[in-house]
């Protein structure tokens, strides 16, 4: 994601794209004779940025990718008790990277329940009982 400035691109073996600020390209590399896949697309910058500066930013962003970011900087392997669960999307902007404080948001705005169980955190549907 570029924050400023312009770029010029080139993902190898294709055209040169022109970054501006606020764009994302994406490269899927499929193969030394497949070629590439390349995306170029409009973001919300503090989405990208949030992290540097310790912040916690989503944008309509799936369960499932937060579950993946959670995963990757904190050690944990997330799992939901459907893909319904997973795909549903939070919206937030916290100024500290708290993970307690995160996970108890998720739960509270989509009325889900968290086990932990070592390093593994399930969420599921709110049943009343925790």
């Amino acid at each position: 994601m570029l924050n400023q400035g312009k770029v010029l691109f080139n993902p190898g073996g294709g055209d040169d794209i022109d970054m501006e600020p606020g764009e994302l390209v994406e490269v899927v590399h499929f193969g030394f004779f497949s070629g590439n896949k390349v995306t170029k697309r409009k973001v919300n910058p503090d989405v990208y940025s949030g992290w540097v500066a310790g912040r916690f930013v989503f944008d309509h962003t799936p369960l499932s990718e937060i579950a993946g970011i959670i995963e990757g900087n904190f050690n944990y392997q997330v799992e939901f008790t459907s893909g319904a669960i997973a795909g549903r999307v939070l919206t937030l902007d916290m100024p500290h990277r708290d993970l307690n404080l995160l996970l108890k948001t998720i739960c509270v705005t989509h009325d889900l329940s968290l086990s932990k169980k070592g390093n593994i955190l399930l969420f599921s549907e709110n049943t009343g009982n925790n």
